[in-house]
């Protein structure tokens, strides 16, 4: 085969190539900005301090309930019924105020 015939055969399957892998390429980065989400902004939380609150955080439900106290840069100082706890608020997924 002369090398016209080889650049007819392989040019074409290389470029479906290359654009499959920039597509794959392009979904993988959609799946991870899906999964990465938004963070938890100070100025929500400011809202809810001196509230009573169920936090949860982690796949599990983890949760945590008492009354917000304060604020302090990613950090949340919580009064529950065992005492101060402090939580980083980068790790805080849902905030539910109770009565």
């Amino acid at each position: 085969m002369n090398s016209a015939s080889w650049i007819a055969i392989y040019l074409p399957l290389m470029m479906i190539f290359m654009s499959a892998a920039r597509r794959r390429k392009q979904i993988i980065q959609k799946i991870k900005n899906r999964k990465r989400g938004l963070p938890m902004t100070n100025e929500l939380l400011k809202a809810y301090i001196t509230k009573k609150c169920k936090l949860s955080s982690g796949s599990m439900e983890n949760s945590l309930t008492g009354v917000l106290r304060s604020l302090n840069e990613n950090w949340l100082e919580v009064e529950t019924s065992n005492g101060i706890q402090l939580v980083n608020t980068d790790f805080i997924q849902k905030i539910k105020i109770i009565g």
